[in-house]
């Protein structure tokens, strides 16, 4: 089973980060399945399931925490209980 990573979305520019830095293992360019908590794994065949479900991909690693952006899916909320899955 993957591990998943608390993500918080910014709102602005698509952009996320993550309370995971370098320790992740996550480097730039890494492609990231972003959704909400409380879709998986439960509700994640409901029909408006894939309204909270984003591609992202690490764009900075620093010591403490990842930044991350939005590549498709429909803007992500600031609120949330966001995972975010490495594929």
């Amino acid at each position: 089973f993957p591990v998943t990573i608390t993500m918080h979305a910014s709102g602005a520019g698509h952009d996320g980060l993550m309370a995971v830095g370098e320790k992740s293992r996550l480097k730039q360019g890494d492609r990231l399945l972003v959704l909400d908590r409380q879709s998986i794994p439960s509700r994640l065949l409901e029909p408006d399931a894939l309204d909270r479900v984003a591609l992202a991909e690490v764009v900075r690693v620093d010591t403490k925490q990842t930044q991350v952006r939005q590549l498709a899916g429909p803007p992500l909320p600031p609120t949330g209980d966001w995972v975010a899955v490495p594929l």
